[in-house]
C-alpha cells in the first residue's frame, strides 16, 4: 500500500559532528542541503514516477531527509503524504524538517552545500 523510506546520509557519530556545521539557511531564506540529500531527492523523484503522490522532508540542518509516497494505482490526495513526511524526518533527524518537495515540486528555495 504505502512506502515509508528512511533516509540518513551518515552514522550517527558522523552524523552529530555535522550538526555542527553552519545553519541551514542562509539570510536570504534560501535552504541549505547537503550533495547526499540531492540524491535521495533524485531518488524519491524516480520512485513517485510521473503518477504516484508523495512528499518529501529534510531536516533544519540540511543532512537529513525522508520521503512518503504511494505505490498503489489509486493514491489518496492531500497532506496526509507531507504529515507522514515530516513525521519520519523528525524522528530521523531529532529536530524540525520541513517540506522540500512535494510530488515532484520543490517547494522552496534551495542551495546545495559542498
Amino acid at each position: 500500500m504505502f512506502s515509508r523510506h528512511l533516509i540518513c546520509a551518515v552514522a550517527v557519530t558522523a552524523a552529530l559532528a555535522l550538526s555542527a556545521c553552519s545553519g541551514a539557511s542562509n539570510q536570504s531564506g534560501t535552504k541549505m542541503i547537503d550533495g547526499k540529500v540531492w540524491g535521495w531527492y533524485q531518488e524519491y523523484l524516480r520512485a513517485i514516477a510521473p503518477s504516484n503522490p508523495g512528499a518529501f522532508a529534510v531536516s533544519e540542518d540540511g543532512h537529513y531527509s525522508y520521503y512518503f509516497y504511494c505505490r498503489e494505482i489509486q493514491c489518496l490526495s492531500g497532506g496526509s503524504y507531507k504529515r507522514e513526511a515530516l513525521k519520519g524526518c523528525r524522528n530521523l533527524a531529532r529536530q524540525e524538517c520541513y517540506i522540500f518537495g512535494f510530488k515532484s515540486t520543490i517547494e522552496v528555495s534551495y542551495k546545495i552545500r559542498d
